[in-house]
């Protein structure tokens, strides 16, 4: 991931992407954004996270989704201070993300580049700290079992600079488990095929050869002889003779650069940096104690405290400028709120009287970035479980009672039931008052639960054919309609702009479907599973 986003030179970004709002973007790569979001709850709980979404020109791409879930399915079973946590995973319009713990802080490459446009060296001591503590993270992911008790054979195949989180409180994090292989039928990746930084890449990953636990020791010997080091291993600007250098050499002792290099530690890397790897660590622990054994008796390996501090110095300036973007965005909504509020409640309320077909009204006010919370999807937390998944989204289970809506702008009619000869709902309904339109929504079972673009409509009792009134700018550039059926089955249906006429189609097993123009069935897509441990944002 490319890190140093600022909102001036980033692409325009949703304002939410499935029950997150959307802040700012904050790192961009080939394969998709992150941005910095929050997830909203129950008395003013707030939660900043982390959401990397799929770039456009990816969304169809069958296998870069199966990349995406492989990430979702692996991270969240690993369970370790020293690893980014994967918290929840869905499909949204926007496409595929993932969301994961914020980590205020940067990673340790954009660190060594701070540190060198300050014109200073990256202290040794400090590297040290983070490397010896990002091991223990790498080497529970390699010790990953799965609901048996087997292990998984995770291979991360990307440990490097550009993956180690390093937060103002001094803990450093692995993070983007995106290439990673499991020896399990878990993965979509091949052997063959390089995958990873160049300049890490192991001389069996430069090969295409099979790979175990000991390519990413590998890696990680790279990240420890550039930190003592102060320079690059390889020379990545030519890339053939960097793959021959790594396949045919092998590497300079650090002694060799920096004659004061403590010879234990030297040895304890070039150990790590063996072309053989029968000769190399057998674990990550084992490389971790090795070198914080050599830096600590030498005086070269910081604390926690000594990180968070050398951190907080460097990026500093960074992170305030983020905090003030933070607050403009945040101020900004609410002011634009606060006015489509003033504009909601100035709105003569529309009452409807019809008795059939079922009609009702949505407070004319196109919802917030926050408020607007349509279907949502999350990964399940147990790989054993998520075997053959189902993508899924969660609306409201039951319809509102009657009389508790009765005081409200937004009021049910009848049902057709009532009225079986009555016209049909679009000739029916009352006239809209300006600026507002109705669609007709109409499915091939009863709908008793109803949110259309974000907001709830009050549906009693369930029929097969409702009005819902939308403000024409809504209506413009389509809507969407998520709906539960009376006997609990969902779908979803985008209408096209201004298309008047939605109809649902209920398939015979309970699921939530992915999203067409127009029309829609409950058929799954992507094999996510729901959070248990979650519920509806409304």
């Amino acid at each position: 991931m490319t890190q140093g986003l600022t909102p001036d030179n980033a692409p325009s970004h949703p304002k939410a992407v499935g029950r997150y709002e959307v802040l700012l973007p904050i790192a961009s790569g080939g394969m998709a954004m992150v941005y910095l979001a929050r997830s909203l709850g129950a008395g003013g709980f707030e939660r900043e996270v982390a959401l990397k979404l799929t770039h456009a020109h990816l969304r169809d791409n069958r296998e870069f989704a199966m990349d995406l879930i492989e990430e979702a399915k692996l991270s969240v079973r690993i369970r370790h201070p020293n690893v980014v946590s994967v918290l929840d995973a869905g499909e949204d319009p926007n496409g595929l993300y993932l969301v994961m713990d914020y980590v205020e802080g940067d990673t340790l490459s954009s660190l060594w580049r701070k540190a060198a446009e300050r014109g200073e060296r990256f202290p040794a001591r400090v590297g040290l700290r983070i490397l010896v503590d990002v091991l223990t993270g790498l080497h529970a992911a390699h010790e990953l079992r799965d609901d048996a008790g087997r292990p998984v054979g995770l291979v991360h195949r990307d440990f490097s600079p550009q993956n180690i989180l390093v937060g103002v409180d001094g803990n450093a994090r692995l993070s983007d488990f995106g290439i990673a292989k499991a020896a399990t039928r878990l993965g979509n990746t091949t052997t063959g095929v390089v995958k990873g930084k160049l300049g890490y890449l192991s001389p069996e990953q430069a090969r295409g050869l099979p790979l175990d636990r000991r390519s990413d020791i590998w890696a990680a010997g790279v990240v420890a002889w550039e930190t003592v080091a102060g320079q690059r291993l390889y020379d990545t600007e030519n890339e053939a003779a960097t793959i021959l250098r790594i396949v045919s050499e092998r590497p300079p002792s650090l002694r060799s650069v920096d004659v004061d290099t403590p010879e234990e530690l030297d040895q304890a890397i070039a150990k790590a940096l063996a072309t053989d790897r029968q000769q190399r660590c057998a674990t990550a622990m084992a490389l971790s104690r090795q070198i914080a054994s050599a830096a600590q008796a030498h005086g070269m390996l910081a604390d926690v405290e000594e990180v968070a501090r050398y951190v907080e110095d460097l990026i500093a300036a960074k992170l305030e400028r983020r905090r003030a973007r933070i607050r403009q965005v945040l101020a900004s909504r609410a002011s634009d709120d606060a006015a489509e509020s003033s504009k909601a409640e100035a709105a003569v309320p529309l009452v409807a009287e019809v008795s059939s077909p079922s009609v009702a009204s949505l407070p004319q006010v196109e919802p917030s970035p926050a408020a607007r919370r349509l279907v949502w999807y999350v990964a399940g937390g147990a790989i054993a479980a998520i075997g053959v998944l189902a993508l899924a989204f969660r609306l409201a289970g039951a319809s509102r009672d009657p009389a508790s809506s009765a005081g409200t702008t937004s009021t049910a009619a009848t049902s057709s039931s009532a009225s079986p000869s009555a016209p049909p709902a679009d000739s029916s309904a009352p006239p809209a008052p300006a600026g507002f339109e109705f669609i007709t929504i109409s499915a091939d079972v009863p709908i008793r639960s109803l949110v259309v673009d974000g907001r709830e409509v009050p549906v009693s009792p369930p029929s097969r054919t409702l009005s819902v009134q939308v403000a024409a700018d809504q209506l413009s550039k389509g809507v969407s309609v998520d709906a539960v059926a009376s006997d609990g089955r969902m779908a979803r249906v985008i209408g096209e702009a201004g298309q008047h006429a939605l109809s649902l189609r209920f398939s015979a097993a309970r699921g939530g479907g992915a999203a067409t123009p127009g029309a829609a069935t409950g058929s799954g897509k992507l094999p996510f599973a729901p959070n248990p441990y979650s519920t509806v944002a409304r």
